[in-house]
C-alpha cells in the first residue's frame, strides 16, 4: 500500500534477450525516430530489423524506415551504453549511425541521452563483447496513485536532463497495477 523500490542486481541480457523485448524494440524505435528527425530524415515508419552486441563491446541496432519519399531505407545505430546524473540519465557515448551500412560509413551522433525519470536510476550497465551479454542492475521506486503527496502532478518534459525522457517509474507503477 506504499511507495516502494524495486531492485534488480546483474541482470544479465543475451542479444536475443533484448531484441525479444518490446519494450526496448519500443523505446528505441522512438528514439531511432528522434535521432533521424534531428538529421533531417523524418521517418513515417521505424521498424528494428536486429539487435547484437559486437565484439568491440558497443550494441547494435539494424532498422528500416520508410519516408513519403520513397523506398525503405536501411540504417544502423552503434553505441555504447552508460548512464550519468545519479544514474537516471542514460547515455550512448561512441553513438555512430550508417544511412547505408553496406557501405561501412558511419557518422558520430553527439549528445544523445534518455532521463528515465526521477524514480530510476542505473546502478550498473556493462557490456560483454566476447560472450555477447549486456549485464545490468537498476532500482525504480514504485509509488501507487494513492501515496502521491502532491495530487495531479506530472514532471514536465523540460525538467528533464536529456535530449528523451521516459518515466520508468510511473510506467511500472501502472504496468504492476499499482494504481488503485
Amino acid at each position: 500500500p506504499q511507495a516502494f523500490h524495486f531492485l534488480a542486481t546483474d541482470l544479465t541480457f543475451t542479444q536475443d534477450d533484448l531484441f525479444e523485448s518490446s519494450c526496448i524494440r519500443n523505446g528505441l524505435r522512438r528514439l531511432m525516430t528522434r535521432i533521424l528527425k534531428g538529421r533531417g530524415f523524418t521517418a513515417l515508419t521505424i521498424a528494428i530489423k536486429s539487435i547484437k552486441i559486437l565484439r568491440t563491446g558497443k550494441v547494435s541496432c539494424h532498422g528500416q524506415g520508410t519516408t513519403l519519399f520513397g523506398p525503405p531505407v536501411s540504417f544502423e545505430v552503434r553505441t555504447n551504453i552508460g548512464f550519468s546524473s545519479r544514474g537516471h540519465i542514460l547515455t550512448f557515448p561512441g553513438l555512430e549511425l550508417s544511412i547505408s551500412p553496406s557501405m561501412g560509413l558511419y557518422v558520430p551522433i553527439p549528445d544523445v541521452t534518455v532521463d528515465l525519470g526521477h524514480n530510476a536510476q542505473l546502478l550498473d550497465v556493462a557490456i560483454d563483447g566476447q560472450a555477447a551479454t549486456m549485464r545490468a542492475s537498476a532500482q525504480v521506486k514504485i509509488t501507487p496513485y494513492h501515496t502521491l503527496q502532491i495530487k495531479d502532478y506530472i514532471q514536465s518534459g523540460d525538467s528533464y536532463g536529456a535530449l528523451c525522457s521516459v518515466d520508468v517509474g510511473r510506467w511500472l507503477t501502472q504496468l504492476g497495477r499499482f494504481t488503485d
